[in-house]
């Protein structure tokens, strides 16, 4: 080999040197110097599993004039929750959360508290005016996601027929009337979404890339005019007042083609607050369900 052979050898040699000296030095900074860092980044953008961030079919009831009206939609909003390893003073962490969104202090301190745990949840359903709030304070160890949820914009308007989404299990799914009854074209088969979509896509490959379905899916548009539905349960409230009953119900169809236009039941329930309901028989809905067989109160007819 020439000299000149030798020469260019090492030169080629320590470019490579150098090469590696520098990936070397970049990854120790990035693992070790400045490790902590980047690991509350890396958290801040990685959750496992949201089940809360979830997408729907929609439910519309339907005017007389053809508009239609959302009676059961997909609302928007924000989660906080905390690390408690990295707070250090949870008093002032505590002030600085309840000056924007009110919250029980003692809840709030024995979540804060708690030692090798590194998530509690402490706020739902925030606004996004109020989480940008505590975003801009930059209180070490909160942490904000977004989170959606099952919003019913008309409350008890219709709620028996309409029913609502609740856990079943570990399941996210209809639970009574028309969220049940319609629940395998209302869901979405992409329910559980993952904020990191690399970490989904590799570890879910042949489900996300092989396996195709077959559900139909889509949103449910409803007979029931909300100004009708409206009507009717003023109605059914005046006759309660009246008469005292436990119970009262009914039913407006179009004579013309079956169409129904109207079905309470009273009293209801606000399906946006169906879990501070204590008596559950509430979530039925006793015109469809409460069926029985008819005896010999049918023979004058």
């Amino acid at each position: 080999m020439s000299h000149a052979e030798r020469l260019r050898v090492r030169l080629i040699a320590l470019a490579v040197l150098l090469v590696g000296a520098l990936f070397m030095g970049r990854l120790y900074m990035l693992q070790v110097v400045k490790a902590e860092a980047y690991r509350a980044e890396a958290e801040k953008q990685y959750v496992a599993t949201v089940p809360n961030l979830y997408d729907r079919g929609s439910i519309f009831f339907q005017e007389k004039s053809g508009n239609f009206v959302a009676a059961a939609t997909i609302e928007s909003g924000y989660l906080v929750a905390l690390d408690p390893e990295e707070i250090p003073d949870a008093e002032a962490t505590y002030k600085a959360i309840n000056d924007i969104v009110p919250i029980d202090q003692d809840a709030f301190m024995a979540k804060a508290t708690k030692k090798n745990d590194p998530y509690e949840e402490i706020l739902n359903r925030v606004s996004e005016t109020n989480a940008n709030a505590i975003k801009a304070k930059d209180l070490a160890g909160v942490r904000i996601y977004r989170e959606t949820w099952r919003y019913y914009p008309g409350r008890s308007l219709a709620a028996n027929a309409i029913g609502f989404v609740a856990y079943q299990g570990d399941q996210l799914t209809g639970r009574y009337g028309l969220e049940r009854f319609y629940d395998d074209t209302l869901e979405r088969s992409d329910q559980h979404l993952y904020i990191n979509f690399f970490a989904e896509i590799f570890s879910n490959l042949r489900q996300s890339l092989l396996e195709g379905g077959t559900q139909r899916s889509g949103d449910i548009v409803l007979t029931v005019d909300p100004n009708v539905q409206g009507y009717l349960e003023s109605e059914l409230q005046n006759v309660m007042d009246e008469w005292h009953s436990d119970q009262t119900g009914g039913i407006i169809m179009d004579p013309n083609d079956g169409r129904i236009l109207a079905m309470a039941v009273n009293p209801s329930l606000d399906l946006n607050t169906f879990n501070e309901v204590k008596d559950q028989s509430l979530y039925a809905n006793p015109i469809v369900e409460s069926v029985f067989e008819m005896g010999s109160i049918v023979k004058p007819l």
